[in-house]
C-alpha cells in the first residue's frame, strides 16, 4: 500500500526538503522513496507503508552472543551454572531461527544469554571441587610426577576464590610435605 502527501511550498524549500525526505528513506532503509516537484510549487512524496513481515531486525548482536556461548566447556563449570547456560543458549538459537522477531525480543534474548555467561561458576571457584581434588593428593610423594600434582592441587586451591580456610590449611600443609618430601629425594640422590 502506497501513501501519498501533497505539500505546497516556496522555491527555497523545496530542495531542502527533497534532501530531508531523502535523509529519512536513507535511514529509515526505505529504497522506494518518489519524489517529484510540478510546477514549482508542488512536491508529490511516494513513501511505502512499513509491512510487518518486512521489518528487518538486527539479530548480529545475539549471533555474536551465541558464538561465545559456544565456546564455554561444561567440564570446567559446575552443572547448575552450565545448565542455565544451556537453556538460554537454546532458546537464543530458537530466536536466532526465526524470521520475524522483534528487536525488543532479541534485545532481551541477548541480555539473559550475557547474564547466564556472567553467573557461570568457575568449578574451581566451588568448594566441593576444591575437596575432590585434595583426596587426590599423593600423601608421601616419591617421584617428580606426585610432587608436581601436589604443587598444581596446592596451586589450585590458593587461587581459588571459592576455597575455605580449612582448605587452604590443607593446601599449606601439602605444600610443606612436599618440600620436605623433595629434600629427602635430593638427599637420597646425592649419597648413593
Amino acid at each position: 500500500m502506497i501513501r501519498q502527501q501533497r505539500i505546497k511550498l516556496n522555491r527555497s524549500n523545496q530542495k531542502w526538503l527533497k534532501v530531508a525526505v531523502t535523509s529519512f528513506a536513507v535511514l529509515a532503509s526505505i529504497t522506494t522513496v518518489d519524489i517529484r516537484i510540478e510546477n514549482e510549487t508542488l512536491v508529490r512524496v511516494q513513501i511505502p507503508t512499513v509491512d510487518a513481515s518486512k521489518i528487518k531486525s538486527n539479530k548480529r548482536s545475539l549471533q555474536r552472543q551465541v558464538d561465545c556461548a559456544h565456546n564455554f566447556r561444561e567440564a570446567a563449570y559446575t552443572t547448575t551454572s552450565y545448565q542455565e547456560l544451556t537453556h538460554e543458549l537454546t532458546i537464543a538459537e530458537g530466536i536466532l531461527a526465526m524470521d520475524n522477531v522483534s528487536q525488543k525480543t532479541i534485545n532481551n534474548a541477548v541480555k539473559k544469554l550475557r547474564k547466564a555467561i556472567v553467573n557461570l561458576v568457575d568449578k574451581k571457584d566451588d568448594p566441593t571441587f576444591l575437596e575432590e581434588q585434595l583426596t587426590t593428593v599423593v600423601a608421601n610423594p616419591t617421584t617428580v610426577a606426585q610432587m608436581r600434582h601436589n604443587i598444581y592441587i596446592g596451586n589450585l586451591v590458593f587461587r581459588s576464590d571459592g576455597a575455605t580456610a580449612s582448605q587452604r590449611q590443607l593446601a599449606y600443609q601439602l605444600i610443606y610435605q612436599n618440600s620436605v618430601a623433595r629434600l629427602n629425594l635430593h638427599i637420597t640422590q646425592t649419597t648413593m
